[in-house]
């Protein structure tokens, strides 16, 4: 008996690598017939809005595809630091520990989420400081404006 992935489909019945969305505001206009799986594998250039100078600052980051930028560590760092100083009582217990100080700098462990948000992007575990000035051409200062960045969040939502 073939297991439910070796099974065949019905010819009328589209793979789940088949399925297309309208993506007209997200890639560039050459890319808007791919698969959401072909998606993954394209450079970060079939962003819309993304030309050289954005893919070299993302590549000297080791960002090179739209796949890549989806899973990027420090992204998903900012964006968990930022919801989670949502949701963050304004009284903060001094010595109180959470768990993201393993992803971050020794000089930001213990602070609270609220003012970990406004920090500059090396705080994140894997950044160092040069990559201030990597971000800051791109217009991202903080790790709330990483978490921001529509570049990311509209990989995040391709590859989810």
């Amino acid at each position: 008996m073939s297991s439910p992935s070796n099974a065949k489909r019905p010819r009328n019945e589209p793979s789940v690598h088949d399925h297309k969305l309208n993506l007209k505001h997200v890639l560039d206009k050459e890319f808007e017939q791919h698969s959401l799986h072909e998606i993954l594998a394209l450079p970060v250039t079939a962003l819309e809005g993304v030309g050289p100078v954005t893919a070299e600052h993302l590549g000297g980051l080791k960002v090179h595809t739209i796949g890549q930028l989806a899973v990027w560590r420090p992204f998903k760092l900012a964006r968990a630091i930022c919801h989670l100083a949502e949701g963050e009582v304004t009284q903060y217990t001094k010595g109180t520990k959470a768990n993201i100080d393993a992803g971050i700098c020794k000089e930001a462990r213990g602070k609270p989420f609220h003012e970990l948000k406004n920090m500059p992007l090396h705080v994140v575990y894997g950044s160092a400081q040069w990559t201030d000035a990597c971000l800051a051409a791109l217009g991202l200062k903080t790790l709330k404006d990483l978490a921001d960045w529509k570049l990311p969040l509209y990989a995040a939502s391709i590859r989810e």
